[in-house]
């Protein structure tokens, strides 16, 4: 037993751990913000991975923003006419 002191370790070793070294933040890009529209981008090209399955969704998005739509525009039409009707009973 001469000449190797180092332990169970190896020769090379000189109290580092592992291999590799320190890479610190300077290879990392900044957090990007995060806000609904970037959110919404992301959701859709996730969805839009399947043609079938985005089509399905755009089709569906499309028919819920119509009949909301539908439904905005008979209630003022009805709010429209309520103070006419109001007016003539006077």
């Amino acid at each position: 037993k001469s000449g190797n002191k180092s332990g169970p370790k190896g020769k090379n070793f000189k109290g580092r751990r592992g291999r590799g070294g320190r890479k610190g933040k300077a290879g990392k890009a900044p957090p990007r913000k995060l806000d609904k529209a970037s959110l919404d981008d992301d959701l859709d090209s996730y969805m839009m991975r399947d043609k079938k399955h985005g089509t399905t969704m755009l089709n569906d998005d499309l028919d819920a923003y119509m009949a909301k739509a539908k439904e905005a525009k008979e209630a003022t039409k009805e709010e429209a006419e309520k103070p006419a009707e109001e007016a003539e009973e006077k």
